[in-house]
């Protein structure tokens, strides 16, 4: 998680020219992509189906 604290000068470049912006408690989380939560459950099933038949052997 990152965090601005009050006040904090942010520059914002639009073309026309520099702009400055001030940010007021602005928080910022990561958030893993809903593809990456599919291949890891994926993975965590062919492990699974792995482990199993080499018990069953």
């Amino acid at each position: 998680t990152q965090t601005l604290d009050d006040g904090t000068v942010v520059p914002a470049f639009n073309g026309a020219g520099n702009n400055i912006m001030t940010v007021d408690n602005l928080s910022v989380q990561g958030v893993p992509e809903p593809s990456s939560l599919s291949l890891l459950g994926l993975g965590g099933l062919a492990w699974f189906s792995v482990r199993r038949r080499r018990q069953n052997r």
